[in-house]
C-alpha cells in the first residue's frame, strides 16, 4: 500500500503533543515530511516557551521521513539545495503569497507540499481554501485525526 505523504504547516504543530498517541499508534501507512521553513518557525519560539520549542522539535524529528526543500528561492527565506522552480511552482507561490510578506512562509510550505506530492495539514482558513479551490491535497488538523483513526 502506498504511503500517504503528510506535511504540516506551522499552525498545527502545537497540536501534536495533545494528539501524539493517535499520531504514533495509527495503522495507516503515513510518511511525514517537513520543510526548512517549518523548522525555522519552530526555532523562533521564544526562550520563554523553550519547553514547547524543544517538544515540537523532538516530535517532528521523530516523525519526519525527509526534509523537503521548496523549489522557490526567496531572499532571506531559503536554504541552499533548492532547485530551479517550475512555472507551476512559481504560480503557486505567487498566488498564495500574494506579494504579502506575511504569507511568504505559508506560500513556501504549500508549494513544497504540492511539489513533493504531500497532503498539507493546516488550520489556516485562507491557505486551506486556496488548496481546496485548486484541487490540491489538504486537510484541517481535525480531518487529519479522523483519517488516522479510520480503518
Amino acid at each position: 500500500m502506498k504511503a500517504t505523504k503528510i506535511m504540516f504547516d506551522n499552525m498545527v504543530i502545537d497540536n501534536l503533543k495533545a494528539n501524539w498517541d493517535i499520531i504514533i499508534s495509527t495503522n495507516k501507512n503515513v510518511e511525514y515530511h517537513v520543510t526548512h521553513v517549518l523548522m525555522e518557525e519552530i526555532k523562533k519560539i521564544p526562550d520563554s516557551k523553550a519547553d514547547l520549542r524543544i517538544d515540537n522539535l523532538n516530535r517532528i524529528t521523530e516523525l519526519v521521513s525527509d526534509e523537503e526543500k521548496s523549489t522557490i528561492w526567496v531572499m532571506g527565506k531559503q536554504t541552499f539545495g533548492s532547485r530551479l522552480a517550475s512555472k507551476e511552482s512559481s504560480d503557486i507561490y505567487n498566488s498564495i503569497g500574494n506579494n504579502n510578506p506575511k504569507h511568504t512562509n505559508d506560500a513556501l510550505i504549500a508549494e513544497a507540499a504540492i511539489e513533493h506530492n504531500c497532503t498539507l495539514v493546516t488550520n489556516e482558513k485562507r491557505l486551506y481554501n486556496y488548496m481546496k479551490r485548486n484541487s490540491y491535497d489538504v486537510m484541517k488538523f481535525d480531518e487529519f485525526l479522523t483519517f488516522l483513526k479510520s480503518s
